[in-house]
């Protein structure tokens, strides 16, 4: 019976192969050659990979058929989904990021208070809003927080918290044991795994909008392909469509600043978007409905923002037809419409009406 070796045996031996690897380089070198790894293995681009995957990575990182490697893949994936999130598994195996595998059952509700309260404050966008926040905190200015300017802050976020309690988030968040937390390490902290269903839902919402293929979007594209009227806060009175699309854009020049998003950034955004919306469902919807991302799915998850359009057929038929892909069509173009019908392997003799479902 082949002798199966223990995680923390398993954790040592691939921290000297990535020493090996990077000539015993820093953490942020060990952490791009791990994502490197992973990255080629995962072949459907989605960012993230399941066991079968996980064992083909750490096989190209000659750990071949070694038993209890998947005892090494069940303690990083903590929130049971059976998939892993490449970048995090890579910074929080080096020790870049705070994983739920590095925290007791205590310390995780207790950074579940703190998530969901910068939730609340800051709407659906609350984590990508947390540079604001972390200047309102900040009181020094030195762009590190303090005990005091933490506990205090807590407070403002109507979280009460014990001095132990504080001192589990320093310590949950301070990654190189200097007694503050900077910006970088509170969002790192912070931010929630996206699991595969929601990250597959993102991925076919930035291809919809990448109509050319070059995996690239400009921030143009962006704006006429976001359905702002659709979005939570606008449903329900808390924001204009204008201020969700102005907060949307903005979003996007923090990263390079240089106009365009690739496939990486886009799921950045929606990372921290999702860490700020529970349901699973709720936030399929959202996507779909700001995307205008068809399926023929049913229950609370189904898209409800397609155009739809009465069709005649040669025959006298009539059937309400979805457009399976809008985005971009104005309902006063006919020929658009009936181009797109044709794509979906309709051939309409007219089109009699044209509906929304907003």
């Amino acid at each position: 019976m082949a002798h199966s070796y223990s995680t923390e045996m398993l954790e040592e031996a691939l921290r000297e192969r990535l020493d090996t690897l990077t000539g015993f380089g820093s953490p942020e070198a060990k952490a791009r050659k791990l994502a490197e790894v992973f990255k080629k293995v995962d072949t459907n681009g989605s960012g993230c990979v399941d066991g079968n995957e996980f064992l083909t990575a750490m096989a190209e990182l000659n750990f071949l058929d070694v038993p209890g490697l998947m005892d090494l893949f069940n303690k990083y994936d903590v929130d049971g989904t059976n998939t892993l999130d490449i970048e995090e598994f890579a910074e929080g195996f080096t020790g870049l990021r705070t994983t739920a595998a590095d925290v007791d059952a205590t310390t995780r509700s207790v950074l579940g208070q703190l998530r969901n309260a910068i939730a609340r404050r800051g709407g659906l966008n609350g984590i990508r809003s947390l540079g604001r926040l972390f200047r309102i905190i900040d009181d020094s200015g030195n762009g590190r927080l303090s005990y005091d300017e933490l506990k205090f802050g807590l407070l403002d976020f109507g979280l009460d918290f014990s001095e132990r309690k504080v001192n589990m988030v320093i310590e949950a968040f301070d990654r190189n044991h200097d007694g503050v937390i900077d910006y970088n390490e509170l969002l790192r902290g912070l931010r929630g795994k996206m699991n595969k269903r929601r990250r597959e839902l993102v991925l076919r919402a930035f291809d919809v909008i990448d109509k050319d293929g070059s995996g690239v979007l400009t921030i143009e594209d962006l704006a006429n392909a976001y359905d702002t009227s659709l979005h939570p806060d606008v449903v329900s009175g808390s924001a204009t469509a204008d201020d969700v699309l102005r907060e949307f854009l903005g979003q996007w020049e923090t990263v390079k600043r240089d106009g365009l998003v690739d496939r990486n950034e886009f799921l950045d955004y929606f990372k921290d978007l999702s860490a700020s919306v529970d349901n699973d469902d709720y936030f399929e919807l959202m996507i779909k409905n700001c995307y205008r991302i068809f399926d023929t799915g049913e229950g609370v998850a189904g898209n409800t923002a397609n155009m739809r359009v009465l069709v005649v057929f040669r025959d006298g038929r009539q059937e309400v037809v979805p457009l399976h892909n809008d985005l971009g069509i104005d309902r006063d173009n006919i020929t658009a419409i009936k181009l797109q019908l044709y794509k979906q392997g309709i051939e309409p003799q007219s089109i009699e009406r044209i509906e929304t479902a907003y």
